[in-house]
């Protein structure tokens, strides 16, 4: 199932499309991911399908399959600049443009969530 994100986003609209997702075993969510106007909640978007595989919003609630993958695409731009804009790419392994995991050991959740712990903070 192909997911394009791009443009003028906002929560409740990302949550509607998803409502209407269907995903049986095996099935893949690509994310496409172009420019967007608000990094923040693209990010935590992301984050929250990626990490915890569940995005909710006040009028719904999406899960996203143990038995179903994730794949995140990113549009091209001319420096990578919208990539650099991505901030937790560091933290993800990256195998042959595969992410695997997160490296949750280098994270630290305070406060503010999501906090990098600078002396751990080696990549």
């Amino acid at each position: 199932m192909v997911f394009p994100i791009a443009g003028n986003i906002n929560i409740d609209e990302l949550s509607e499309r998803l409502a209407h997702v269907e995903l049986g075993k095996g099935s893949i969510l690509a994310l496409q991911i172009r420019q967007v106007d608000r990094m923040d909640l693209l990010n935590e978007f992301i984050i929250h399908l990626a990490l915890f595989r569940v995005f909710a919003s006040s009028s719904n609630v999406f899960i996203l399959p143990e038995s179903c993958r994730l794949y995140i695409e990113l549009g091209n731009t001319f420096d990578n600049a919208f990539e650099k804009k991505i901030f937790y790419k560091k933290y993800l392994e990256d195998r042959e443009h595969q992410i695997n995991h997160f490296n949750l050991d280098l994270l630290e959740i305070r406060d503010n969530p999501l906090t990098v712990n600078p002396k751990k903070d080696k990549i």
